[in-house]
């Protein structure tokens, strides 16, 4: 297994990840992903990070610096591609960012998660981040009412 930063050639496999694994249960926004996408993406300020296995794309975790008076927080998303999931992938990718981090005088770690994905909420409290907020039914998906949880790692 390799973790690294992704390269032009993986574009398309992260798109391929993004659209298997986003759906309605963990985010509010589904998009249709392309290399097009992540290209512009990465124009915007996105960063990503891989977990590999040949050349193979099994993990993303994708990595924002906030801006101005938020300079010292990252926020992050991640998703594992189906086959690859329960295998430690994720706290690998989380473990590189928390380094990466440190190396680069970020504080604070910011994710958000729905409420509907209780499994995710655990795996991010596993791995040491804490809630530090909700917003109570702040999103309407398949008919429910979904809380938005926000979540934090703070960089000792």
């Amino acid at each position: 297994m390799e973790i690294r930063l992704i390269t032009q050639n993986d574009y398309q496999q992260v798109a391929d990840i993004y659209n298997a694994g986003w759906d309605i249960t963990n985010t509010p926004h589904l998009e249709e992903y392309t290399a097009a996408v992540i290209a512009k993406m990465i124009s915007a300020g996105a960063q990503f990070v891989l977990a590999t296995q040949q050349a193979t794309v099994l993990g993303v975790l994708e990595f924002r610096r906030g801006e101005a008076f938020r300079a010292h927080t990252l926020s992050m998303g991640i998703v594992i591609s189906e086959q690859a999931r329960n295998q430690g992938l994720g706290k690998q990718l989380i473990n590189w960012l928390k380094a990466y981090a440190k190396e680069h005088q970020i504080i604070k770690i910011n994710l958000r998660v729905l409420g509907t994905n209780p499994g995710a909420i655990r795996f991010y409290q596993r791995n040491g981040f804490e809630i530090e907020g909700t917003l109570q039914q702040q999103f309407y998906l398949n008919g429910q009412f979904v809380d938005d949880i926000f979540m934090t790692f703070f960089i000792n």
